[in-house]
């Protein structure tokens, strides 16, 4: 199902530090009730560390060494279907002899995301060497990832290279270039873009054809449906709706 942004979407980001003391300041002039805060940033694990944990597994000979991208997932309270789990789902690497979609990038770490959310994340930054149409729409794949599709391969890639940065590629020989955005190339938010996730951190790479909705519908904790099992959000909140679920 294609999702687009809602038209009143606009270009502001809700969750900019600017944005909020703004929204703050206008609050106090009228009083009225300020908005809640926005989640605080996460503290990124960034390349450095995560290059830093493979060694450290190698150096001690460690058989079958967790992937260091799962510290990102521990970071964030795990990944399950309890209350305390940051995460609601995990994450999918992709294989080599999957078919990409170059137009396409996923995205991990969308729990707190909405569609207009996610869609605005990929607007060009201001000042931004490259420029690209932004992305015209997003398929969700569960509450924890989804996929943003551009109007072209090149779209999709000055994307990429304008609004991450390189974390580690799963590659057979484990080397990235610091401009790789294939599906091997795991990809991370910028320090300065770290509030996007709302308190998560997001990861990307190229999408590829096997990044799709399972079969068999999942309970969603986005709308509510989980909350047996785990207090999840209630239904009515901001939406990820067909046609305009922003």
């Amino acid at each position: 199902i294609q999702h687009v942004a809602k038209e009143d979407g606009g270009g502001i980001d809700p969750h900019d530090p600017a944005e909020v003391a703004r929204r703050n300041a206008r609050a106090s002039k009228f009083g009225t009730e300020a908005p809640p805060p926005a989640a605080a940033p996460p503290t990124l694990i960034g390349r450095e560390e995560v290059l830093a944990r493979a060694e450290r597994a190698k150096k001690f000979g460690v058989e079958k060494a967790a992937n260091p991208l799962d510290a990102i997932a521990s970071a964030a309270g795990g990944v399950g279907k309890t209350k305390e789990a940051g995460l609601w789902e995990k994450r999918r690497d992709a294989a080599a002899d999957e078919v990409p979609r170059d137009e396409a990038i996923y995205v991990y770490g969308t729990d707190r995301m909405s569609t207009s959310d996610l869609l605005r994340y990929f607007a060009a930054p201001p000042g931004a060497a490259d420029t690209y149409p932004p992305p015209t729409y997003a398929e969700w794949v569960d509450d924890s990832s989804a996929v943003v599709v551009f109007g072209s391969a090149e779209a999709a890639a000055s994307a990429l290279h304008s609004t991450t940065a390189l974390l580690l590629s799963l590659s057979p020989d484990g080397t990235a270039a610091a401009d790789a955005v294939d599906a091997l190339t795991w990809r991370t938010t910028p320090e300065e873009r770290a509030h996007s996730g709302k308190g998560l951190q997001l990861l990307f790479r190229r999408a590829t054809a096997l990044d799709v909705k399972p079969a068999r519908r999942k309970a969603s904790r986005w709308y509510g449906e989980a909350a047996g099992r785990g207090g999840g959000r209630t239904a009515g909140g901001r939406g990820r709706g067909r046609g305009g679920g922003g």
